[in-house]
């Protein structure tokens, strides 16, 4: 892990120009340095699931895409696999409080904070603007908040939650795409960001 004070992020070079084609119907954001923990283990194990609970203080989601907790949050990527997400200054406070409760839990956690940049995107018109890079339905009444998906974004592979009904969007990219990532919602936004909301 870099140490604070020497971090980039890839994203760094795109929040000017994310400012600058946003606008009362969409807003782009490259959301702040935050944890990201991978967690494996067995959802069939009590001890297991009561150790992560009680060290984060929220549920572990057994259902692939339900996402659980608000600062801190919990989301189900697969039958034994989940990303922690909490604030950057947690770190290690969350880190050190989960290996001494899973002490004796077959379980696998790896601080996986620098390998994701997180784009946000709110407004009316965030959804229409996703719909031009991927074929998830996103329709209210098929996906709503919380809610996750792994999907593919302009031909590159993401993690999508939807965290309000504004609606309000993370992409998650790892960090080697999140310039172009970043760059094609930049060319794609300002067809959006000053129309009036589309009816759903």
């Amino acid at each position: 892990m870099a140490e604070p004070a020497l971090r980039r992020s890839p994203l760094e070079t795109s929040v000017a120009a994310f400012r600058q084609v946003s606008g009362p119907a969409l807003t782009l954001e490259a959301v702040p340095f935050e944890t990201h923990l991978s967690l494996r283990g067995d959802e069939n194990d009590v001890r297991f699931v009561t150790a992560v609970e009680s060290a984060t203080r929220i549920p572990l989601p057994s259902q692939v895409g339900a996402v659980t907790g608000s600062s801190t949050r919990a989301i189900c990527l697969g039958p034994d696999e989940w990303l922690l997400v909490a604030p950057d200054e947690a770190r290690q406070a969350l880190i050190t409080s989960l290996a001494d409760t899973l002490i004796g839990c077959h379980h696998a956690l790896v601080d996986v904070s620098v390998s994701r940049a997180v784009i946000g995107l709110r407004g009316p018109r965030a959804r229409d603007v996703l719909a031009k890079g991927l074929a998830l339905d996103l329709h209210p009444s098929a996906f709503t908040a919380p809610r996750c998906a792994q999907t593919v974004f302009a031909k590159i592979g993401v993690l999508l939650e939807q965290t309000d009904e504004a609606p309000s969007y993370r992409l998650y990219v790892r960090a080697s795409f999140a310039a172009y990532v970043a760059a094609w919602l930049i060319d794609a936004a300002p067809e959006f960001a000053s129309l009036t909301p589309a009816r759903s």
